[in-house]
Order: C-alpha cells, then structure tokens, then sequence
C-alpha cells in the first residue's frame, strides 16, 4: 500500500478511488481547471465567462426554456433526415 504523504501520480489515484462519485467528479473538474488554467489570459477568461452570462440570463429570466439533453439527442436524427430532405 502506498502511503498517503507519498507525492506520487499512484498514491493520489489510490486516494481518489477511495472518493464517492460526486467527490471524484468534483476533483476531475478542479485537474481539468488547473492543467488549462495558464492556457487562457485573464482577456480570454473574462470573454467567457460574459459569454455564460448572456446565455443563462434568459434562462433564468424564462425567456427561454432549455431542452432536455434527451430530447435532444432523441429528435436529432429525425430533424437531420428532415433537414437532408430539403438540400
């Protein structure tokens, strides 16, 4: 067994797997942020996070209502035949 102190890819993975799901997930996001974190400029970072606002205000206002990831994915293939009808 790998001893907890060890700064080693192996022991934070052993540590991880004793992580329940949403802990783990949480984890995986807080890796994804920090190996991109120096990829982006503060200019670049601030675009979009006012990109993310313009698309939720409406959200949370109701002037839209979003679809379900679902249904979505369910229609799609009939929209895209109905789509490739008209070309």
């Amino acid at each position: 067994m790998i001893k907890p102190t060890q700064k080693t890819a192996a022991a934070a993975c052993e540590q991880m797997q004793q992580l329940d799901t949403e802990e783990r997930d949480k984890l995986r996001v807080m890796i994804g942020h920090e190996q991109h974190n120096g990829w982006t400029s503060p200019e670049i970072e601030q675009a979009w996070q006012e990109k993310v606002q313009l698309r939720i205000r409406p959200l949370k206002s109701g002037a839209v209502h979003a679809i379900p990831a679902g249904d979505v994915l369910r229609e799609a293939p009939q929209r895209a035949v109905s789509l490739h009808k008209w070309t």
